[in-house]
């Protein structure tokens, strides 16, 4: 005869903390970007409120093809690489674009109200909101889509005008 199967205890502060880690790894990702990469967040969070139409798309168009790129490129022999490094760039993508829409949705209201808190603050408050706003229940998965990709594409914007921004001032040298 086999020994009972153990389960898993399941206790009230184990449930709590897969709630609460979830929000902690994405506060302290957030914290870390404020504080090293401060252009980027805010550039990014810029792009979203100049450009919000040509962000949408450009998020829709990377959050939409890349996969079924990097689908295709790893049925290449050639392209498996590629495909490994392009879908690890997009994870790392799809999670800063909580961040960065966070960020955002702080710096809209702040304005809003005449208000202005160092970046760091700006992007915890945003962020925390954002985890809230995406937990409601029927809607959350909306808000959690569209921040994704007005974020992503945003992203991707800022990256090409900074990259065209360098090669300007190359050809001017």
């Amino acid at each position: 005869m086999d020994p009972p199967a153990e389960r898993p205890v399941t206790t009230p502060l184990r449930n709590a903390w897969s709630v609460v880690r979830p929000v902690l790894s994405i506060l302290v990702a957030a914290l870390l970007m404020a504080l090293i990469f401060p252009f980027l967040t805010s550039g990014t969070a810029q792009k979203i409120k100049e450009k919000p139409g040509l962000s949408l798309g450009v998020g829709a168009l990377v959050v939409f093809v890349v996969p079924l790129a990097a689908l295709f490129l790893l049925i290449t022999v050639v392209g498996i690489p590629i495909s490994f490094l392009s879908m690890l760039l997009y994870l790392v993508l799809l999670y800063l674009t909580r961040i960065f829409a966070g960020f955002f949705l702080a710096r809209v209201v702040f304005e809003r109200y005449n208000k202005q808190f160092h970046p760091v603050w700006t992007a915890l408050i945003g962020v925390f909101v954002l985890v809230l706003l995406t937990n409601i229940p029927y809607v959350g998965w909306l808000i959690h889509l569209a921040a994704v990709l007005f974020a992503a594409g945003a992203f991707i914007l800022y990256l090409v005008e900074k990259k065209e921004a360098v090669t300007t001032e190359t050809l001017v040298e």
